[in-house]
């Protein structure tokens, strides 16, 4: 598949390391985290499933994501479903990922470990700036994403 090297330069800079100095860890949550999806990955005959956190990078639904998380028992999902956060999480994964979204792995690349997905269009929330000219290592940086399975 196509190498998606543009947005190999930008993923490692999720962490949002620009932002960090200007606000909070709460309130960059609170702006930043109806961006960040969770991720199901199924495929018919294999055991289990593969979760794992992305984000929406554009207004026409892309969700960049690792490709390890579209990867099902290292084989190609048959089916993978986004879903958005919640306006209040319970911690109930059958009540926070009540509202799938389907996706189409548009490109992926194993070596760098990411992918590009594609949901229907709509309002998503923020979409996450990535800047790698202004990021530097050792600045602070926040993580936001789907721990404990999406709740």
């Amino acid at each position: 598949m196509p190498r998606i090297a543009p947005l190999a330069a930008s993923a490692s800079l999720l962490l949002l390391a620009l932002d960090a100095q200007a606000a909070s860890a709460k309130d960059l949550y609170q702006r930043l985290s109806p961006g960040v999806v969770c991720i199901v990955a199924m495929k018919e005959g294999v055991d289990g499933c593969s979760l794992g956190t992305g984000f929406v990078v554009d207004g026409a639904g892309r969700v960049l994501t690792n490709a390890h998380v579209v990867s099902v028992g290292g084989q190609v999902p048959d089916r993978v479903l986004v879903f958005r956060k919640p306006a209040q999480l319970s911690g109930d994964m059958k009540r926070d990922l009540a509202e799938p979204l389907p996706a189409r792995i548009v490109k992926q690349d194993g070596e760098l470990d990411l992918a590009l997905l594609e949901i229907p269009k709509g309002d998503y929330g923020p979409v996450l700036k990535l800047d790698p000219e202004r990021a530097v290592p050792g600045e602070p940086a926040v993580a936001i994403g789907h721990p404990g399975h999406g709740g």
